[in-house]
């Protein structure tokens, strides 16, 4: 069980040149709708979360460029909490819940790209895995409605902090083929 709640599994197979592992979820802590009211996110503000960081700015950053990483900002988190097919349902027949649940992992990790920012970080890197190999997994309207906002807040609140920050945005996605329809905007 992570710092979220959220239960892995490692699952061991086999290969050529051996055993290979790799994690899955199995146990996702707002599965049921009536938990959201009680789940406790983890606390972005404990000063162990940093410690690696600051080491890295104290000893690099005047010869290298350093990146604070908020990856799977909001989307990837609250799917492993919530599972994806009910998130992806609530899109449509929830969207207050949706959006309830979005909100957990989008002030988490919010409030870490500010204090990592606040420490001297060059740069930010955040985003989520959004899509196929062949399209996203929801429409650019749900991408709109649910997501747009957020992260147009979330750069805004860290650029406020330092202007000069740079932000790299993640999506894996075939993003060139969805580019138009998210309707980005530069500045």
């Amino acid at each position: 069980v992570d710092e979220w709640g959220i239960r892995w599994k490692v699952i061991q197979y086999d290969t050529k040149y051996g055993k290979g592992r790799y994690t899955e979820i199995i146990g996702h802590p707002l599965a049921n709708d009536v938990t959201v009211n009680t789940y406790i996110a983890p606390d972005p503000n404990r000063q162990e979360l940093y410690r690696e960081a600051q080491k890295l700015i104290d000893n690099y950053k005047i010869d290298y460029f350093i990146v604070g990483v908020t990856v799977t900002t909001i989307f990837e988190t609250a799917w492993a909490l919530r599972g994806m097919e009910n998130l992806l349902m609530d899109f449509i027949i929830n969207p207050g819940l949706a959006e309830e649940i979005l909100n957990i992992p989008y002030h988490y990790h919010l409030a870490a790209a500010k204090k990592l920012t606040e420490m001297g970080v060059d740069m930010i890197w955040m985003g989520d895995d959004v899509g196929t190999q062949k399209a996203m997994m929801f429409s650019p309207q749900i991408w709109r409605k649910f997501f747009k906002l957020k992260m147009a807040n979330f750069i805004s609140e860290i650029k406020k902090i330092n202007p000069a920050l740079k932000v790299a945005y993640f999506l894996l996605i075939k993003f060139f083929l969805h580019l138009p329809s998210l309707n980005f905007v530069r500045g």
